[in-house]
Parts: structure tokens; sequence; C-alpha cells
């Protein structure tokens, strides 16, 4: 019979200060999501702050994620930081020259959009995702585990995308 016992925090902060307060048109919003894993243990082994390159096989032990909003009128800004750490990466185990870990490196992505409400029932919105196209970095076992060696869960795989989307 095997277990998991996790500890950790889920901290959320959200804010809204409208515009008017400081003498400005318009609406500001900010929202910090940041997660904090203490520890993940399977069976005696801890896994918080380790990462595999297979579906499911990032454990972060801090992740954040902040966002700013700015409403005036019909129109919509918003930025979007997500930070996520490096990880030990324990698909192949230590380093075999002198048996330092290794690690995943650490992945910051910027992400913008900007929405119209052209009327009550149409929105347009241009988005674009990884705004400094911070190319994905590749990993020992993004290669072991057939992920083109990177790790799709904790890099974004295109570098920067843009989008635009009617609703």
């Amino acid at each position: 019979v095997g277990y998991q016992r996790t500890k950790g925090y889920d901290f959320q902060v959200d804010y809204v200060l409208d515009g008017a307060d400081v003498g400005l048109p318009g609406r500001f919003r900010i929202n910090e999501l940041f997660t904090y894993v203490d520890s993940l243990d399977y069976d005696g082994t801890e896994y918080a702050g380790t990462g595999v390159a297979y579906i499911g096989g990032g454990i972060f032990d801090r992740k954040s994620v902040l966002s700013l909003s700015y409403d005036i009128s019909d129109f919509t800004f918003f930025t979007r930081w997500t930070y996520i750490p490096e990880l030990e990466d324990i698909g192949f185990g230590p380093n075999y020259n002198d048996g330092s870990p290794v690690y995943t490196p650490d992945a910051n992505y910027l992400d913008f959009s900007a929405r119209y409400n052209v009327s009550d029932n149409l929105q347009v919105t241009a988005f674009i995702g990884n705004v400094f196209d911070n190319l994905p970095v590749p990993s020992a076992s993004g290669a072991y585990y057939g992920q083109g060696n990177i790790d799709g869960q904790t890099q974004r795989v295109f570098g920067r995308t843009f989008n635009v989307s009617l609703k």
C-alpha cells in the first residue's frame, strides 16, 4: 500500500482600483496567484521541485502568475506574467561527471491582449502570447521521453504566438 502526502500553500490577491480615485479614467485590476509546495512525498520519496518531461512530470515547489488589467470604456488591456522556477530534472538522475543535480531551466513568459466590445453581442480580442519570444531550452529528459528535447509542460513550444478572435 502506497501513500502520498502534500503540504503547501496557495495565495491569491485581488485588488481593484477605480481610476477616478486617483484622477484617471477607467479601472485597474491586479491579481496574483502564487503556489508554494513545501513537500510532496510519494512513499517516502520527496518530489517537490522536481520535473521529468512527461505528462504530469513537473512538480513545482513554487509558481507565480501575475495579471494586470486596465478597463476603459469599451476596451480592456490585459497582461500576464508567468514564472516557473528551475526544477531538478530527475529523468536521468544526477550529472554523471560529478554527481551534481541536473536542472530544467526556469521559465518566464509575458502575454498581452486587448479587447474591444463592439456591441453588447460582439467582442474582438487580439492576443500575443510569449511577447519576448522565449524559445524552449532542451532538457535531458525531454529527449528521453519523446518531447522533442524540451519539457512542454514548463516551456512554451512555439515561441511567440498571435491570435485574433470574435466572440
